[in-house]
């Protein structure tokens, strides 16, 4: 949520996956409604079931920055379709964010076809140069301080350079390695520290 809303504040396009549509169907919550299924009423403030039961305002909770809406347990528990709202005894809960309508907005965004394909084209580049660099000690820092992590990373990115010097030939090798620089421009000054 925190990226959405960043991304709207700063009035980007995200493209990225929201987390609740990645594990909207892992452990409990296999078989059971997501909250897009309940309609909210916005003049009385509420949720409704797809059984037509109203989900009433219970608290806000300042940390999480959202409100929470439910359904008495004793209402739930009668319901028909309790085994597809809820594993709860006590009913079932909604949380609406402050900024809801931000980030409908933004998740809508997130799952166009622009923002596919430019997922699929970060897969492409980026995944894959950050799989490599796990074989050069990328994954764990072999030092403390961020100035030390930062010549780790520097040293991680001039490693896969040279390889890409290496793979693509001789002729090459004066213009991929001044654009490899311009890339990381402190990069002789941070090795120079050491």
């Amino acid at each position: 949520m925190d990226n959405y809303l960043a991304c709207c504040d700063r009035n980007l396009s995200p493209h990225f996956e929201s987390l609740e549509a990645t594990s909207k169907n892992d452990g409990r919550r296999r078989g059971i409604f997501l909250p897009s299924e309940f309609t909210y009423d916005t003049e009385k403030d509420r949720f409704i079931c797809p059984n037509g039961k109203h989900l009433k305002l219970r608290k806000f909770k300042k940390k999480r920055n959202h409100f929470e809406y439910a359904i008495s347990g004793k209402v739930c528990n009668k319901c028909n379709l309790k085994d597809q709202c809820t594993r709860s005894k006590f009913g079932r809960t909604l949380k609406r964010h402050v900024r809801q309508e931000d980030l409908d907005r933004k998740v809508t965004q997130s799952q166009s076809q622009t923002s596919k394909d430019d997922i699929g084209k970060r897969q492409h580049l980026m995944e894959r140069s950050f799989a490599r660099s796990v074989r050069y000690g990328y994954k764990r820092s072999r030092w403390r301080r961020l100035w030390r992590l930062k010549i780790q990373e520097y040293l991680t990115a001039t490693i896969q350079n040279i390889m890409i010097l290496v793979r693509n030939g001789r002729s090459k090798d004066r213009a991929v390695m001044g654009r490899s620089l311009e890339y990381y421009p402190n990069l002789v000054k941070m090795v120079e520290k050491v």
